[in-house]
């Protein structure tokens, strides 16, 4: 499954080139200003903008689901964890080649270097399976959300329709963009250390409901 996934990303071939500028380039923009807000928010949505990009093979998948559910043997929720594989690495390899190229310019300090060494991997891991929870949902809205919505008189059938189509990639924004906030602290090894092991924990919920999508 994830050699298939390659393989339609190298069909297009634009799509993977945008997708590692942005990943190494949202990595460089967290590792280049520590700390600093609004580097920390750019690179998280451009971390995010390179996962969804990455996503498409997922998201065609999710299109083509009573054919997988013919050739496929495997769960679909499995097939659609085995799609976050080759995103991951591509990104993993964009981030570290980007944080290693401005650190031998002198742009990143060895300091930073060494905390993005530690919450490289759990990072993109979670913006990756946001975006694959976001393109699971194929931009339908379930039967249960349009009734709810049908009785809605006060607007807050609004919010929630935008929590539906919005939600997961808000969530992995915000969270890149917090843990990243954090590398212009005092001490940001420890404090990278910290963060690794609330970005496992909400990375395994992710991974757990990505694993449970039915057909």
């Amino acid at each position: 499954m994830p050699w298939h996934g390659l393989l339609v990303l190298l069909r297009s071939p634009a799509r993977l080139v945008w997708a590692v500028a942005l990943g190494g380039g949202g990595t460089l923009l967290i590792a280049v200003q520590p700390g600093r807000t609004g580097y920390s928010w750019a690179g998280a949505v451009a971390l995010y903008l390179a996962a969804t990009s990455l996503a498409e093979p997922l998201r065609l998948e999710v299109d083509s689901s009573a054919a997988s559910a013919v050739l496929l043997p495997q769960r679909f929720g499995s097939v659609l964890q085995q799609h976050c594989v080759v995103p991951a690495g591509i990104m993993l390899a964009a981030g570290f080649v980007a944080a290693t190229i401005g650190w031998i310019a002198g742009y990143v300090t060895g300091t930073t270097m060494v905390t993005m060494a530690l919450l490289l991997i759990p990072l993109v891991l979670l913006v990756v399976l946001a975006a694959a929870l976001s393109a699971r949902r194929g931009g339908r809205l379930p039967q249960s959300v349009l009734v709810v919505t049908a009785g809605d008189s006060m607007g807050f059938s609004m919010i929630l329709v935008v929590l539906w189509i919005f939600g997961w990639a808000i969530l992995g924004i915000v969270a890149v963009a917090l843990v990243a906030g954090l590398l212009g602290r005092s001490h940001p090894a420890s404090v990278a250390l910290d963060a690794d092991l609330v970005l496992v924990v909400l990375s395994s919920i992710l991974w757990r409901v990505l694993g449970a999508s039915k057909r």
